[in-house]
């Protein structure tokens, strides 16, 4: 009698295609030929990205690509960065799964109870995904203020604007219709 697959456990709040290591002053990414993802960019488990539940959104975390789980969070914290050099390059998303993000001086971003972080244009994706994912957590003020940077880039810094910000069209990334990811 043939023994049945067992579906894996998905605990990981994080899974990575690559791993990083540091060595001779290079960072050397390594991934797995059989196609395992990385638990948390750092242990290789027996999970490929089609094992995933669709709540697990391409997105790059400590430098690493790989799929950040968006239901079950908590809270939000979306801290900008208010140069007008970039639009979204420098701007920080933190994700809790467990407790409220609290300030805390301390911190290197001024907040603790965080499990996740997140750059740039990924913001997006993953906002667009925990309102799908996780409607008790509200997204809105978020949203409205990354409309409302868009808009002082624009008015600010035409030139960066046309670079950078011009072709992210914000409606599209948050409608909220059944979204697809693509892998």
């Amino acid at each position: 009698m043939a023994r049945r697959k067992r579906k894996p456990t998905i605990r990981a709040n994080f899974y990575s295609i690559e791993r990083i290591i540091y060595r001779k002053r290079k960072y050397i990414y390594i991934t797995n030929p059989k196609g395992y993802l990385f638990s948390g960019a750092s242990t290789l488990v027996k999970i490929t990205k089609e094992d995933l539940p669709k709540c697990f959104v391409p997105a790059r975390y400590k430098k690493c690509f790989g799929f950040l789980r968006t239901n079950k969070v908590k809270s939000l914290v979306y801290i900008p960065n208010h140069s007008n050099s970039h639009f979204l390059k420098d701007d920080v998303l933190l994700i809790s799964y467990r407790d409220e993000i609290v300030q805390d001086r301390g911190d290197l971003y001024g907040f603790k109870n965080y499990q996740l972080y997140i750059f740039g244009l990924d913001i997006l994706t993953v906002l667009k995904s925990i309102r799908l994912f996780s409607p008790e957590v509200d997204v809105s003020r978020i949203e409205e203020r990354i409309r409302n940077k868009k808009q002082l880039l624009m008015e600010s810094n035409k030139e960066i604007y046309s670079l950078e910000a011009e072709n992210v069209n914000l409606d599209s990334f948050f409608s909220y219709k059944q979204m697809e990811v693509a892998y």
